[in-house]
């Protein structure tokens, strides 16, 4: 994520703010603090990841999730994750499911 520009760096944050503001209601409230505690120390990859497991583990419809790939690529996650090793795989299964 290094490589990003402050522009796009804002962009992700107000994309992840705006991720939980539409779909947070199906994160209970520990998961929903978690989130934004992430987004607060600008640590987005975390805040992704942290998401979208939580999502995939309630089997959360994934439909609306599609436009996000992209997103998680540009946070790097298709190469390394950060709490799940194999997050990318489990996330693109998910995806795929819609």
């Amino acid at each position: 994520m290094s490589n990003l520009t402050k522009k796009q760096l804002i962009e992700i944050k107000n994309t992840l703010l705006a991720l939980i503001d539409m779909h947070g209601h199906h994160l209970d409230q520990d998961s929903q603090d978690a989130v934004s505690h992430y987004i607060t120390h600008e640590e987005y990859e975390m805040a992704f990841e942290g998401f979208f497991l939580e999502m995939i583990n309630k089997k959360v419809n994934s439909s609306k999730f599609l436009v996000y790939v992209d997103l998680g690529k540009n946070l790097g996650l298709d190469k390394e994750s950060v709490f799940d090793g194999d997050f990318w795989n489990k996330f693109s299964i998910w995806i795929e499911s819609t």
